[in-house]
């Protein structure tokens, strides 16, 4: 366990020293500690579910190796999580921008959104056009995909170490059905979450963008989204008699 620790401290000083801070502070930081925190909010019901249906197929402690296999498979997560994180902080970066001029700013934007640990309301959200609210939910699931791909793996190499008298393609098989029944039980949790969470702070920058006295980096694609808000912006400029120009400068 020193070793891992210690080894993971290595890769994680090394690879967020060989990116931009700007990149690790939109991506890396929110987004690992809200997918952590919540994933251990679930381990619970995740493990029971898991337990019970070796429980069923008679497994060796199936609840205890249930909890092991799920401790694993979240320590590989945390390597994993960042490459995804830094992928998609880099793919909304100018840098992305020059090194892939195939991929339009939407899709960059989209494929973001499915590396951001399924955190919807990242920078590109609501500025999609010819996504819609269809990408939003496609982006979680191509990233909750990835995700079970990842536990899948660990966690059948796992329970086929701790069940060495069953066929391991049997284990295989079971530890990718336990995986989907309980990614589906997390699906049905996540995203109406995700879903909402990314509205209301779509709602709340509505609102900031919309007031003469306020600004946001965001406020340039909220307009582009929606013209009415840019237009209550500048009528409430008007009556404070400040010029168009200024009203929708980053300071007036």
């Amino acid at each position: 366990m020193p070793k891992l620790v210690f080894g993971r401290h290595v890769f994680l000083a090394t690879v967020l020293t060989s990116v931009p801070a700007a990149a690790f502070a939109d991506a890396f930081i929110p987004t690992m500690i809200s997918a952590n925190v919540v994933w251990l909010l679930v381990l619970f019901p995740v493990v029971m579910i898991e337990g019970w249906l070796m429980a069923r197929w008679r497994w060796e402690l199936p609840y205890k190796n249930a909890l092991f296999g799920n401790f694993l498979s979240m320590l590989a997560a945390l390597p994993f999580g960042v490459i995804l994180s830094l992928a998609g902080g880099y793919l909304v970066s100018a840098n992305a921008k020059t090194a892939f001029p195939f991929l339009s700013d939407p899709v960059r934007f989209f494929l973001a959104q499915a590396l951001f640990y399924g955190d919807t309301p990242v920078p590109s959200y609501g500025f999609i056009p010819g996504f819609g609210s269809a990408g939003i939910f496609l982006a979680a699931l191509i990233f909750i995909g990835l995700c079970w791909l990842l536990t899948f793996v660990v966690e059948g190499y796992y329970y086929a170490r701790r069940n060495p008298t069953r066929p391991r393609v049997a284990i295989i098989l079971g530890a990718a059905i336990a995986n989907l029944v309980s990614y589906c039980f997390l699906v049905a949790l996540w995203l109406p979450y995700s879903y909402f969470s990314a509205r209301a702070e779509q709602d709340s920058l509505r609102e900031l963008c919309a007031e003469p006295s306020a600004w946001s980096s965001r406020c340039v694609d909220i307009w582009a989204k929606f013209p009415e808000v840019r237009e209550l912006r500048l009528a409430g400029c008007a009556k404070r008699e400040i010029p168009d120009v200024r009203c929708l400068a980053r300071s007036n």
